[in-house]
């Protein structure tokens, strides 16, 4: 199958961008309303309280937030998630028929033949299994100096928005891209390769609905909206959950790093359950805020982070590059040492 075929349904919904960012947004905006009566027990009608729960002014006049619309449009369009998410399902097709071409048909298959159990096989793989990639990698950029350089713009937020859902270096946003393009590939072609060699046309949809859904998902995690889902939160993040990994409380920091399911988090020890009314500040740490922010420019937010990258990127290959000089300089040395000893 050609890529062009393959991705043919989706080509026309890539064309209706801007229609599907108002859909995003519309939806984001009609929870926020009816998460405010919720909360005051009442049906908004005033404009300035329908705009204080969808907008509040609190937060859309926080520079960050002023900062995450102005370049809004260069995550969006020149780094876009769904082009990622599309081009993995593509390569797990690819993969799935050069796995059938190298070993032939599966010994065994989950499913095949089975057009439910198949659909159900190729969904989780793909929303469960292949969501580990995205849960390292950001996980690593947490705790790689490399990574962190250009990471941490995305948590130079001081108040949420869904404009701060596509805040992020260029080159963070295009490593994760790559990492969870290359990594959903592979699970999700194995699982392909097992289920009959083709996505079922349920699970395609169910595919698209659930990309849509995670669009939303994010959308509504990085707002200021603090909806707790309750015991649900363990099954889908919400924003609640998801405020905790943009503290600037250290404790937090490294916590709730799955973006869209908690399971990686509560496998390996990273989940952190909102606690009622817990307090606490947005952003990088205490001494990078308002003014000392260094991220709310064009140069703070996509040169100076390029630069710090490009630095720890020449230490490491250095590093690199000097380690085999070292160890046979230390190899020679205990050589001449243990001939010294001996003669």
């Amino acid at each position: 199958m050609t890529a062009s075929r393959f991705l043919q349904p989706y080509l026309a919904e890539l064309a209706g961008l801007p229609i599907f960012v108002a859909i995003v947004f519309g939806l984001f905006a009609v929870l926020a309303y009816g998460f405010a009566c919720y909360r005051r027990k009442a049906v908004l009608t005033k404009w300035s309280d329908i705009r204080d729960a969808i907008a509040p002014a609190e937060v859309y006049r926080t520079r960050t937030v002023r900062f995450d619309i102005s370049i809004f449009w260069m995550e969006l369009f020149v780094v876009f998630p769904a082009v990622g998410y599309l081009g993995s399902l593509y390569g797990a097709d690819q993969f799935a028929k050069l796995l059938a071409v190298r070993y032939g048909a599966p010994a065994f298959g989950l499913g095949a033949g089975h057009p439910i159990i198949a659909t159900l096989a190729q969904v989780l793989a793909s929303e469960i299994l292949g969501t580990f990639g995205a849960y390292i990698f950001h996980y690593a950029g947490h705790k790689v100096p490399l990574l962190w350089a250009v990471h941490k713009v995305h948590h130079s937020a001081e108040a949420l928005s869904p404009f701060t859902a596509t805040r992020g270096h260029p080159i963070d946003s295009l490593l994760g891209v790559v990492v969870g393009l290359a990594w959903r590939s592979l699970v999700v072609g194995a699982v392909l390769y097992l289920t009959g060699g083709v996505f079922t046309p349920l699970a395609l949809s169910l595919l698209a609905c659930l990309a849509v859904a995670s669009s939303i998902q994010s959308a509504l995690n990085h707002s200021h909206v603090k909806l707790c889902y309750g015991w649900f939160n363990r099954i889908w993040v919400g924003p609640s959950f998801h405020h905790i990994h943009h503290s600037i409380e250290l404790r937090h920091r490294d916590k709730n790093l799955g973006g869209g399911i908690p399971i990686w988090d509560w496998l390996f020890g990273t989940l952190y359950l909102p606690i009622p009314d817990e307090v606490y500040a947005l952003g990088l740490n205490e001494h990078e805020t308002g003014d000392n922010n260094p991220h709310n420019s064009f140069k703070g937010y996509v040169i100076d982070p390029a630069m710090e990258f490009s630095r720890e990127l020449g230490r490491l290959a250095r590093k690199a590059v000097l380690a085999p000089i070292t160890g046979l300089r230390t190899l020679a040395q205990a050589v001449i040492s243990a001939s010294q000893t001996v003669v």
